[in-house]
């Protein structure tokens, strides 16, 4: 059996301004450096093989963080670009987008502006990152993400075979789950499970215990068009 635990990337100077971060490398803030210092606490004492993480500077501060705390050398740490938050828009980013524009976002799986990728077009490079992570896995080893709130909520439907559910409410992947900043979400996979529905269960998400004294008011969800 494997434990792949998926960790948010800390509070980023653009999360505290609600500014529309994309694929630009936003580095964290100083209250984001101390979430993912709690979350390293929160995972210390667990085995942990490889980190794998968003190539984005909040992302892969957030991993080499964590790599410190859990003795894990920072020169092992997989950046792969498809754990990337979305990219809405390239002229938008540090920006805002309307109330309008946000509905479309959140409602329709394929809208998207000419520079810029659909909901539809994330989710499918995400699972592609997570079937490259499938490949690192052995008997029983385990596994860090560190990536961005609407990436974690495209992998946990994905891993529980529900895709099918979000073409039906594109809600389910904006606004009707949250994820905090440095939270934890855990799957535990077993192939024994395969005729059982899937070869993922999901025993923990958003788990914020080890971060709730951290959040921020301000940043407490996520700003996610």
């Amino acid at each position: 059996m494997n434990n792949i635990y998926v960790v948010r990337h800390g509070e980023s100077q653009w999360n505290v301004e609600h500014k529309h971060q994309g694929w630009h490398d936003t580095p964290l803030s100083e209250l984001g450096i101390k979430q993912v210092e709690a979350a390293a606490h929160r995972l210390h004492d667990l085995e942990i093989a490889l980190i794998i993480s968003s190539s984005s500077r909040r992302a892969s501060q957030s991993a080499e963080i964590l790599a410190n705390h859990l003795h894990i050398p920072k020169e092992t740490i997989i950046l792969d670009p498809d754990l990337r938050d979305a990219h809405r828009s390239a002229s938008r980013e540090g920006g805002t987008f309307s109330k309008e524009e946000i509905y479309e976002f959140r409602s329709n799986l394929d809208f998207k502006m000419a520079d810029g990728e659909s909901t539809r077009d994330l989710i499918n490079r995400t699972v592609a990152a997570w079937q490259r992570m499938e490949a690192h896995l052995t008997v029983d080893n385990n596994i860090l993400v560190v990536t961005h709130g609407i990436n974690i909520k495209a992998l946990m439907w994905h891993a529980l075979v529900l895709l099918d559910a979000v073409d039906h409410n594109p809600w389910l992947i904006s606004n009707m789950v949250r994820t905090n900043n440095a939270s934890l979400t855990t799957f535990q996979r077993d192939p024994e499970w395969a005729d059982q529905g899937g070869v993922y269960r999901m025993v923990g998400y958003n788990d914020i215990g080890h971060v709730e004294h951290l959040l921020s008011a301000l940043t407490g969800g996520s700003y996610e068009p």
